[in-house]
């Protein structure tokens, strides 16, 4: 019986799967916590939906698109409804949708992220991120609008904007 010197060990095999991870790119924490800097929970959403999206999870895309943009709703609702005379600064409402982002993505997707890593896969930079929250920020703008209109249809005044 020949041996054939060109044909792939069991270890080679094993390595080259092992080399071969998957082929798309995954946002990292860092990337949901800048789309929620600039685009509230709705860009933060985004990019977990995005993740979810990729992982094939499209139940989990959609539901967390809908749980951003209730955030984000309830967000400026609280928002708006502060006096202005209260002096409460931004950073009140800015630091914990920030810790919120975070957290909310490593308990979700912290896990699949690690493990698509570990199989070779890409973890993009941050960057896109801060791409999708800007985008998401015309959204967020636009929902802040027709607050301030349905307060003012409602309630004869309009919030202070």
């Amino acid at each position: 019986m020949s041996v054939n010197p060109y044909a792939i060990t069991p270890q080679e095999q094993g390595q080259a799967i092992v080399n071969e991870g998957p082929e798309f790119t995954l946002h990292p924490l860092r990337g949901i916590v800048w789309a929620c800097f600039w685009g509230s929970p709705l860009g933060a959403s985004a990019v977990i939906a995005l993740n979810y999206f990729r992982l094939g999870n499209k139940s989990g895309a959609l539901l967390s698109v809908v749980v951003g943009f209730l955030a984000t709703l309830a967000l400026l609702i609280i928002a708006l409804s502060v006096p202005d005379d209260a002096n409460i600064p931004s950073m009140v409402f800015i630091i914990p949708q920030l810790a919120a982002a975070y957290y909310a993505g490593q308990w979700f997707q912290g896990d699949e992220i690690d493990a698509h890593a570990a199989r070779g896969g890409k973890v993009g930079s941050g960057w896109p991120g801060a791409g999708i929250g800007l985008l998401c920020l015309p959204i967020v703008l636009l929902i802040l609008f027709a607050l301030a209109v349905a307060h003012e249809s409602l309630f004869g005044s309009g919030f202070d904007l």
